[in-house]
């Protein structure tokens, strides 16, 4: 994705968003300093976790979820289609993650998430 191109049409758009440039990351990341992605006023991000899901779907892999909100994930699933990722591909991300429950906090959102995680990995462990 040409990120400037993508800032321009969400210009054209009339859609409030900031193009941001990463300065220093810390563990794990899938972004390197220096990387550029742009944040909505909605929270949708580019650049970032649709562009990094995209490219492991077709890679074999044990779990592939990805945060965000039911817009965010509307969004990405019209992404991965328009990028020609297979459907049955598209339906085997796990979107949103963690475990369905009432969060309102970024902690609770945490939980839902290692819950998940650690469910998961148990189930793997019965087989």
């Amino acid at each position: 994705m040409d990120i400037y191109k993508k800032f321009g049409e969400l210009a054209a758009e009339g859609i409030a968003a900031t193009l941001c440039t990463i300065i220093e990351t810390k563990g794990s990341t899938p972004r390197k300093a220096g990387s550029k992605m742009i944040v909505t006023a909605e929270g949708i991000t580019y650049g970032s976790d649709e562009e990094v899901t995209l490219l492991c779907a077709p890679k074999p892999h044990a779990y592939l979820g990805m945060i965000g909100s039911k817009k965010k994930v509307a969004l990405a699933r019209e992404l991965f289609t328009k990028k020609g990722l297979e459907e049955n591909l598209i339906n085997s991300i796990v979107m949103p993650i963690g475990i369905p429950m009432n969060c309102e906090t970024p902690r609770e959102i945490a939980i839902s998430i290692l819950a998940r995680l650690i469910d998961i990995k148990n189930s793997k462990q019965a087989e």
